[in-house]
Protein backbone atom coordinates (compact mmCIF):
# COMPACT_ATOMS: atom_id res chain seq x y z
CA UNK A 1 0.00 0.00 0.00
CA UNK A 2 1.35 3.43 -0.91
CA UNK A 3 2.52 5.74 1.85
CA UNK A 4 0.40 8.79 2.73
CA UNK A 5 1.65 11.75 0.72
CA UNK A 6 1.89 15.47 1.54
CA UNK A 7 2.79 18.59 -0.41
CA UNK A 8 5.54 20.54 1.37
CA UNK A 9 7.26 23.18 -0.81
CA UNK A 10 10.04 25.63 0.02
CA UNK A 11 12.07 23.42 2.34
CA UNK A 12 15.51 21.81 1.92
CA UNK A 13 15.01 18.24 0.75
CA UNK A 14 18.16 16.59 2.09
CA UNK A 15 18.67 13.20 3.73
CA UNK A 16 18.99 13.57 7.50
CA UNK A 17 17.18 16.92 7.39
CA UNK A 18 14.53 17.36 10.14
CA UNK A 19 11.21 18.60 8.71
CA UNK A 20 8.15 20.04 10.46
CA UNK A 21 4.91 19.60 8.53
CA UNK A 22 2.77 22.67 7.85
CA UNK A 23 -0.24 23.02 10.15
CA UNK A 24 -2.78 21.83 7.57
CA UNK A 25 -0.73 18.75 6.65
CA UNK A 26 -0.08 17.99 10.32
CA UNK A 27 -3.81 18.13 11.11
CA UNK A 28 -4.59 15.85 8.18
CA UNK A 29 -1.94 13.31 9.21
CA UNK A 30 -2.98 13.27 12.85
CA UNK A 31 -6.76 13.71 12.83
CA UNK A 32 -7.93 12.60 9.38
CA UNK A 33 -5.56 9.78 8.48
CA UNK A 34 -4.95 9.00 12.19
CA UNK A 35 -1.33 8.08 11.59
CA UNK A 36 0.84 6.90 14.47
CA UNK A 37 4.43 7.54 15.47
CA UNK A 38 6.90 5.75 13.19
CA UNK A 39 4.43 5.50 10.30
CA UNK A 40 6.16 6.30 7.02
CA UNK A 41 4.99 9.23 4.91
CA UNK A 42 6.12 10.76 1.63
CA UNK A 43 6.59 14.45 0.87
CA UNK A 44 6.84 16.17 -2.51
CA UNK A 45 7.97 19.67 -3.35
CA UNK A 46 6.04 20.26 -6.58
CA UNK A 47 9.22 20.86 -8.59
CA UNK A 48 10.41 17.28 -8.89
CA UNK A 49 11.68 16.39 -5.42
CA UNK A 50 10.21 13.57 -3.32
CA UNK A 51 11.26 12.52 0.16
CA UNK A 52 10.28 9.96 2.79
CA UNK A 53 10.62 9.56 6.55
CA UNK A 54 9.05 8.23 9.75
CA UNK A 55 6.54 10.58 11.29
CA UNK A 56 6.70 11.77 14.92
CA UNK A 57 3.82 13.53 16.66
CA UNK A 58 4.44 15.88 19.58
CA UNK A 59 2.84 18.85 21.32
CA UNK A 60 4.28 21.34 18.84
CA UNK A 61 3.18 19.52 15.69
CA UNK A 62 4.29 16.76 13.35
CA UNK A 63 7.89 16.19 12.34
CA UNK A 64 10.10 13.67 10.59
CA UNK A 65 13.71 13.19 9.56
CA UNK A 66 14.13 12.57 5.85
CA UNK A 67 15.85 9.25 5.20
CA UNK A 68 15.23 9.11 1.45
CA UNK A 69 15.28 11.89 -1.15
CA UNK A 70 14.83 11.38 -4.89
CA UNK A 71 14.54 13.69 -7.89
CA UNK A 72 12.03 13.06 -10.65
CA UNK A 73 13.59 13.86 -14.05
CA UNK A 74 12.02 16.37 -16.41
CA UNK A 75 9.19 14.79 -18.43
CA UNK A 76 10.02 13.14 -21.72
CA UNK A 77 7.36 15.29 -23.36
CA UNK A 78 6.44 18.80 -22.27
CA UNK A 79 2.74 19.53 -22.93
CA UNK A 80 1.34 23.08 -22.95
CA UNK A 81 -2.44 23.38 -22.74
CA UNK A 82 -3.91 26.69 -23.93
CA UNK A 83 -7.45 26.42 -22.55
CA UNK A 84 -10.25 28.93 -23.04
CA UNK A 85 -12.07 29.93 -19.84
CA UNK A 86 -15.06 27.65 -19.29
CA UNK A 87 -17.58 27.12 -16.49
CA UNK A 88 -16.28 26.56 -12.96
CA UNK A 89 -17.04 22.86 -12.64
CA UNK A 90 -15.67 22.01 -16.08
CA UNK A 91 -12.54 24.10 -15.55
CA UNK A 92 -11.86 22.37 -12.23
CA UNK A 93 -12.15 19.02 -14.00
CA UNK A 94 -9.75 20.11 -16.76
CA UNK A 95 -7.14 21.20 -14.20
CA UNK A 96 -7.39 17.91 -12.31
CA UNK A 97 -7.18 15.68 -15.37
CA UNK A 98 -4.43 17.76 -16.95
CA UNK A 99 -2.30 17.00 -13.89
CA UNK A 100 -3.12 13.31 -14.11
CA UNK A 101 -2.18 13.14 -17.80
CA UNK A 102 1.14 14.95 -17.39
CA UNK A 103 0.47 18.47 -18.69
CA UNK A 104 3.39 20.76 -17.79
CA UNK A 105 1.72 24.15 -18.18
CA UNK A 106 -1.89 25.38 -18.36
CA UNK A 107 -2.56 28.80 -19.86
CA UNK A 108 -6.15 30.04 -19.45
CA UNK A 109 -7.43 32.79 -21.74
CA UNK A 110 -10.75 34.51 -22.61
CA UNK A 111 -12.26 33.75 -26.04
CA UNK A 112 -14.89 35.38 -28.22
CA UNK A 113 -17.58 32.74 -27.60
CA UNK A 114 -16.67 32.08 -23.99
CA UNK A 115 -19.55 32.63 -21.57
CA UNK A 116 -17.35 33.11 -18.50
CA UNK A 117 -15.70 36.48 -17.97
CA UNK A 118 -13.00 36.84 -15.32
CA UNK A 119 -11.61 40.16 -14.11
CA UNK A 120 -9.70 41.54 -11.14
CA UNK A 121 -10.32 39.72 -7.88
CA UNK A 122 -12.15 36.87 -9.62
CA UNK A 123 -8.98 35.97 -11.51
CA UNK A 124 -6.94 35.88 -8.29
CA UNK A 125 -9.50 33.69 -6.52
CA UNK A 126 -9.89 31.36 -9.47
CA UNK A 127 -6.12 30.92 -9.87
CA UNK A 128 -5.81 30.12 -6.17
CA UNK A 129 -8.54 27.50 -6.52
CA UNK A 130 -6.97 25.95 -9.62
CA UNK A 131 -3.58 25.71 -7.93
CA UNK A 132 -5.12 23.94 -4.92
CA UNK A 133 -6.85 21.49 -7.26
CA UNK A 134 -3.52 20.88 -9.02
CA UNK A 135 -1.77 20.16 -5.72
CA UNK A 136 -4.49 17.72 -4.70
CA UNK A 137 -4.43 15.98 -8.09
CA UNK A 138 -0.62 15.62 -8.07
CA UNK A 139 -0.77 14.32 -4.51
CA UNK A 140 -3.27 11.65 -5.53
CA UNK A 141 -1.63 10.57 -8.81
CA UNK A 142 1.91 10.70 -7.37
CA UNK A 143 3.08 13.34 -9.81
CA UNK A 144 6.04 15.23 -8.34
CA UNK A 145 5.89 18.21 -10.69
CA UNK A 146 2.91 20.54 -10.32
CA UNK A 147 2.05 22.23 -13.62
CA UNK A 148 2.36 25.99 -13.89
CA UNK A 149 -1.08 27.61 -14.15
CA UNK A 150 -1.63 31.16 -15.32
CA UNK A 151 -4.32 33.42 -16.71
CA UNK A 152 -3.63 35.76 -19.62
CA UNK A 153 -5.80 38.56 -20.93
CA UNK A 154 -6.15 37.51 -24.57
CA UNK A 155 -5.57 34.82 -27.17
CA UNK A 156 -2.58 36.77 -28.47
CA UNK A 157 -1.01 36.62 -25.01
CA UNK A 158 -1.71 32.88 -24.84
CA UNK A 159 0.26 32.36 -28.06
CA UNK A 160 3.34 33.76 -26.29
CA UNK A 161 3.39 30.65 -24.09
CA UNK A 162 3.07 28.09 -26.89
CA UNK A 163 6.13 25.88 -27.39
CA UNK A 164 7.25 23.14 -29.73
CA UNK A 165 4.83 21.74 -32.26
CA UNK A 166 1.50 23.58 -31.93
CA UNK A 167 -2.02 22.39 -32.77
CA UNK A 168 -5.40 24.11 -32.81
CA UNK A 169 -8.26 21.61 -32.57
CA UNK A 170 -11.85 22.00 -33.78
CA UNK A 171 -14.52 19.69 -35.27
CA UNK A 172 -14.39 21.42 -38.68
CA UNK A 173 -10.66 20.96 -39.22
CA UNK A 174 -8.46 18.42 -40.95
CA UNK A 175 -7.19 14.95 -40.12
CA UNK A 176 -5.76 13.75 -36.82
CA UNK A 177 -2.20 15.06 -36.23
CA UNK A 178 0.64 12.74 -37.20
CA UNK A 179 4.40 12.92 -37.48
CA UNK A 180 7.10 13.44 -34.92
CA UNK A 181 7.70 15.94 -32.13
CA UNK A 182 11.40 16.77 -32.54
CA UNK A 183 11.55 19.48 -29.86
CA UNK A 184 10.12 17.30 -27.09
CA UNK A 185 7.28 19.76 -26.59
CA UNK A 186 3.76 20.13 -27.94
CA UNK A 187 1.04 22.77 -27.43
CA UNK A 188 -2.72 22.43 -27.86
CA UNK A 189 -5.20 25.30 -28.27
CA UNK A 190 -8.68 24.44 -26.98
CA UNK A 191 -11.74 26.65 -27.46
CA UNK A 192 -14.80 27.22 -25.21
CA UNK A 193 -18.18 25.45 -25.19
CA UNK A 194 -19.21 27.30 -28.36
CA UNK A 195 -15.91 26.63 -30.09
CA UNK A 196 -13.29 28.95 -31.50
CA UNK A 197 -14.42 31.43 -34.14
CA UNK A 198 -13.06 31.23 -37.69
CA UNK A 199 -11.10 34.38 -36.91
CA UNK A 200 -9.48 32.81 -33.84
CA UNK A 201 -8.58 29.68 -35.81
CA UNK A 202 -7.04 31.82 -38.54
CA UNK A 203 -5.12 33.78 -35.92
CA UNK A 204 -3.72 30.51 -34.61
CA UNK A 205 -2.70 29.47 -38.12
CA UNK A 206 -0.96 32.82 -38.56
CA UNK A 207 0.99 32.01 -35.37
CA UNK A 208 2.34 28.71 -36.77
CA UNK A 209 -0.33 26.41 -35.34
CA UNK A 210 -1.42 23.34 -37.31
CA UNK A 211 -5.18 22.93 -37.72
CA UNK A 212 -6.16 19.36 -36.91
CA UNK A 213 -9.10 17.19 -35.87
CA UNK A 214 -8.77 14.79 -32.91
CA UNK A 215 -10.61 11.83 -34.36
CA UNK A 216 -14.10 11.46 -35.87
CA UNK A 217 -16.13 12.55 -32.83
CA UNK A 218 -17.06 16.02 -31.64
CA UNK A 219 -15.48 16.44 -28.19
CA UNK A 220 -16.64 18.76 -25.43
CA UNK A 221 -14.21 21.49 -24.45
CA UNK A 222 -13.42 19.80 -21.12
CA UNK A 223 -12.67 16.54 -22.94
CA UNK A 224 -10.70 17.85 -25.90
CA UNK A 225 -7.58 19.00 -24.06
CA UNK A 226 -7.35 15.82 -22.01
CA UNK A 227 -7.83 13.68 -25.11
CA UNK A 228 -5.08 15.66 -26.84
CA UNK A 229 -2.75 15.19 -23.87
CA UNK A 230 -3.31 11.43 -23.71
CA UNK A 231 -2.87 11.16 -27.48
CA UNK A 232 0.44 13.06 -27.32
CA UNK A 233 1.69 11.04 -24.34
CA UNK A 234 0.85 7.82 -26.19
CA UNK A 235 2.62 8.87 -29.39
CA UNK A 236 5.62 10.79 -28.00
CA UNK A 237 5.58 10.70 -24.19
CA UNK A 238 5.54 8.30 -21.25
CA UNK A 239 2.53 6.19 -22.29
CA UNK A 240 4.46 4.52 -25.12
Amino acid sequence: MANPRFYVPNIPYEEGQPITLPEEASHHAMHVLRLRNEDRIDLFSGNGLEASGLVQFNKTGTSLILDSVTTTPEPKLRIILLQSVISNEKMDWVIEKACETGVSKIVVFPSSRGEIKLTGEKIVKRLDRWKKIAVSACMQCRQNRIPEILFVSSLDRAFEHAEGRCFVTAPSLEKTPTGDCPQGCVSFLIGPEGGLTNGEIQLALDNHFEARLLGPRVLRTETAGITASVWAQTLWGDLT
